[in-house]
């Protein structure tokens, strides 16, 4: 029976494909049922992702679940030294972090202190709400504006210049200094 299957699977794939009334086979080609298998297999896919995901959160609780299994076996035991000695390694590790994150801390704030001298005090206050590394980024990305020089007067076209509103030039003045120089 197999040679006869086998037989049957050579005929089918040796004949050119047929289409029925006449249609070439891209004409036969059915649209809804080719949505249909590819809906079908992103709805596998979500499966498989979410399976995946179910797996990778039981191994994550699986290894916690150890962890404290182990803990507590030691507790129990009365194996404190070993508990006691792995918490004083892990510290110990930290240790160089946590000087080194102090002493970093202690600059920035250094720095940060610097640079917001002469900041005007509507600056400090939006900066006080910020982060010291996030007031440092702000204050560099922003640096050519917050430090501008105050503009210029704009220039004096009314002849007040220097005279607090008043017109500098007084007709009045001006006829008694040139009768009194002139004589008339």
């Amino acid at each position: 029976m197999p040679e006869t299957d086998t037989a049957t699977v050579e005929q089918v794939s040796a004949q050119p494909p047929t289409a029925s009334d006449g249609q070439t086979p891209e004409e036969e080609f059915d649209r809804p049922r080719a949505m249909a298998t590819i809906q079908k297999l992103r709805e596998l896919e979500k499966e498989s992702k979410a399976k995946l995901a179910t797996y990778e959160k039981a191994q994550a609780d699986a290894a916690k679940t150890a962890s404290a299994a182990e803990r507590t076996r030691l507790t129990e035991q009365g194996e404190y030294k070993k508990l006691a000695e792995d918490a004083e390694k892990r510290a110990a590790d930290l240790e160089p972090y946590k000087a080194k994150a102090e002493r970093n801390e202690a600059s920035l704030t250094k720095l940060l202190t610097e640079e917001r001298k002469g900041l005007p005090k509507h600056i400090t206050a939006l900066l006080d709400k910020m982060d010291a590394a996030d007031q440092l980024d702000y204050i560099a990305e922003n640096r050519a504006v917050l430090t501008a020089p105050a503009q210029a007067p704009p220039p004096n076209i009314n002849g007040t210049a220097g005279t607090g509103g008043k017109p500098a030039f007084d007709p009045q003045a001006r006829e008694a200094e040139l009768t009194a120089r002139y004589r008339i």
